[in-house]
């Protein structure tokens, strides 16, 4: 319905109840998306809060400030931490599977995802591996930092959890 252009702005602005911003306009936006190739392929998960999944059309052209150059990990197969960087109420993190919205741990306070794996950016034709199947991923964590993790680990005699590991 949002693709048909048939349809007046005005239409589809009531429908939807969007509001616009001096960034975001339904007439742009619209015209942008109508020319998207493969429009379905940009349905996404998004935890919106702690354990309220919702769909999500994820694209520049229906969301504002989308935070490509970290939700593009979490894309793919991949865990993320999402914790504030200060608290007004009781601290708290989460661990997600999808992309998040900027106050899905605190009502608060901003969010800040962390992915465990980070991968090439394929848009800007980045491939560590050119022959691979599906694209690689990076541990999103320092080898010094695992060998703390190890060492404190050896040190209390608790088992070892390879954090690199395919999935």
């Amino acid at each position: 319905m949002f693709r048909d252009l048939s349809l007046s702005n005005d239409f589809i602005r009531q429908t939807f109840k969007l509001k616009e911003n001096y960034m975001w306009r339904v007439k742009k936006a619209r015209n942008d998306l109508s020319k998207v190739q493969n429009w379905e392929d940009n349905f996404t998960k998004i935890l919106y809060r702690p354990f309220d999944i919702r769909e999500i059309y994820f694209h520049d052209s229906v969301v504002w400030r989308k935070r490509k150059e970290v939700m593009r990990h979490m894309m793919q197969e991949n865990f993320g931490l999402i914790t504030p960087k200060q608290f007004k109420e009781e601290p708290g993190a989460f661990v997600t599977r999808h992309i998040n919205g900027h106050k899905t741990v605190s009502a608060y306070d901003i969010n800040y995802l962390f992915p465990l794996y980070l991968y090439p950016d394929e848009s800007k034709g980045k491939r560590l591996d050119e022959k691979a199947a599906k694209p690689e991923q990076v541990p999103n964590i320092s080898k010094e930092f695992l060998q703390g993790v190890k060492i404190r680990h050896r040190a209390n005699r608790l088992p070892i959890v390879n954090a690199t590991r395919n999935f």
